[in-house]
């Protein structure tokens, strides 16, 4: 049996638009805020205002304007939107 490993840059050609990178950039930060947070309130609630946290930016990605409306503004705020909401999947 041949075991599948993928370098990273075939795991770059099959994920649009690079979206493991910024996990890499947000896990180490959200740690850092939301393991305090975990240790002084409790795993279970951690968790939940994690979940909480991350329907946010995910809502919000959902009513943002579109390109024709708001121009270049449009994919800064998706990818603010998409970090947001790594950052915070990643907390717990």
């Amino acid at each position: 049996m041949d075991s599948v490993h993928y370098s990273i840059e075939q795991r770059h050609k099959h994920s649009p638009g690079g979206g493991h990178v910024g996990v890499l950039e947000t896990r180490p930060v959200g740690v850092a805020l939301f393991g305090h947070y975990r240790d002084r309130v409790g795993r279970k609630k951690a968790l939940a205002a994690s979940s909480i946290l991350l329907v946010i930016p995910t809502t919000l990605i959902g009513v943002l304007p579109t390109y024709g409306q708001v121009g270049l503004l449009e994919p800064i705020l998706v990818i603010v939107m998409r970090l947001a909401a790594l950052h915070w999947s990643q907390a717990t």
